[in-house]
């Protein structure tokens, strides 16, 4: 049990120090920041669907996928608050009334595409540990196209402002979700999505455990990577 509570205090200083980094640099690089731990979480999937095609334990993708989407949707929503109170935080660290206000509207638009990647990262691993790379491009490229649309019409032609080309992005991101769903389940990978399933909620705290590690891993490598090249 006192191993429990010790990964349990691991977890929460790497989040707080995760979240101070996030502060400290500026507002403007936390949902990049956030993108990197979700993908950095998320590519433990990588690893565990790459041995398990390997092994042929072909139903162990879907459900290895959807413990991901557990996982990393809890930790989304565990992440609310840097998108919620963005306004007081700037306001804390001495930023513009102006410019505060206006990056706590953008962030509370920025929670769809934020929640998106719970979603995003494990299909995109799922699939192309299968070698699906043709389907995603495919969808990839419909979404971008989209996006594309989406940002010449909120701009170009109806001059919405920043608020509505955030709001396009967060469609352009629903495509690719929904893209490499639809796909999944129906019946473009027939071996390794059988269905939902309630394994996925077994060994959660183990894969809990791997996602975090994995997730602080590689954003802290890529950051002091960057700071090390701009530096």
């Amino acid at each position: 049990m006192s191993s429990i509570y010790f990964d349990v205090f691991l977890l929460l200083v790497m989040m707080i120090l995760m979240i101070i980094f996030c502060l400290v640099i500026g507002t403007k690089q936390v949902n990049n920041i956030l993108f990197l731990h979700q993908l950095g979480m998320s590519s433990a999937l990588e690893t565990l669907c790459g041995q398990a095609f390997g092994a042929k334990q072909f139903n162990m993708l879907g459900i290895y996928m959807q413990r991901s989407w557990i996982v990393l949707f809890i930790t989304g929503i565990l992440l609310l608050p840097l998108f919620i109170f963005a306004t007081p935080i700037l306001n804390f660290f001495g930023q513009p009334q102006e410019i505060s206000e206006l990056a706590g509207v953008i962030s509370m638009w920025l929670i769809p595409t934020h929640l998106t990647y719970a979603f995003f990262f494990p299909l995109y691993f799922f699939l192309q540990s299968q070698l699906k790379n043709n389907i995603i491009g495919w969808v990839s490229l419909v979404a971008l196209l989209v996006h594309v649309f989406l940002c010449w019409l909120v701009v170009v032609k109806f001059k919405l402002g920043v608020i509505a080309l955030v709001a396009s992005g967060n469609v352009a991101w629903l495509v690719l979700v929904f893209g490499f769903f639809g796909y999944a389940v129906s019946g473009g990978c027939p071996l390794t999505w059988t269905g939902f399933s309630m394994e996925a909620f077994f060994g959660l705290w183990e894969f809990t455990k791997l996602s975090a590690a994995s997730g602080v891993m590689l954003w802290y490598s890529l950051y002091f990577h960057k700071q090390f090249l701009t530096s």
